[in-house]
């Protein structure tokens, strides 16, 4: 399981088998709560490289804005299949 370090930034510390399921997907889920508590999520795709995930947005999006004023956040990547 993902152990935080005690870094400013708070980076988190992945085990190899969190990164190879990080590696093997490309689709997470990105989350942010407003300063009311209001949730915004949104589906969003990344590249794993080196270490970081690294998620592409439009300058004009809610997620950038919100990420920029400092708002909680946090990203979930799942690996489901829906049948029908």
């Amino acid at each position: 399981m993902a152990k935080k370090t005690s870094s400013a930034t708070s980076e988190v510390k992945l085990s190899t088998k969190e990164i190879d399921f990080l590696k093997s997907n490309e689709l997470c889920r990105f989350a942010t709560a407003s300063k009311k508590g209001e949730p915004h999520v949104v589906p969003v795709s990344y590249v794993w490289d080196r270490d970081y995930a690294y998620i592409v947005t439009d300058y004009r999006t809610r997620k950038l804005k919100k990420l920029l004023r400092k708002e909680k956040s946090t990203a979930v990547s799942t690996n489901c299949s829906i049948r029908s």
